[in-house]
């Protein structure tokens, strides 16, 4: 194999990139999922009370990701919401606990 069947360095970087993009958002939708249970909260549509969408979680944690401690201190407003919240137009909410 020579170097003309490889992808460029351009493209491998941004591959990467995307790779962890993909990655970081599955774990921090799957570490939210299973802490808000354990806490009893659950993330809800603000206008519909409706469940949060994956696309809304997308939105939400994508933020987290990008502004990180940032987004946290906003939870200290009137709703509670930090900016990936705002956003998303979401809250978070307490739940009853499961029984088993």
């Amino acid at each position: 194999m020579d170097n003309r069947s490889l992808a460029s360095l351009s493209d491998r970087l941004f591959g990467q990139i995307l790779d962890s993009i993909v990655a970081i958002v599955g774990f921090l939708i799957a570490g939210t999922l299973a802490a808000k249970r354990l806490l009893n909260t659950a993330v809800i549509d603000a206008t519909t009370g409706q469940p949060c969408t994956y696309g809304k979680a997308f939105i939400r944690n994508l933020l987290l990701a990008v502004l990180g401690l940032i987004d946290w201190v906003f939870i200290f407003g009137e709703k509670r919401q930090r900016l990936g919240d705002k956003a998303a137009n979401t809250i978070v909410i307490k739940t009853q606990p499961a029984t088993y």
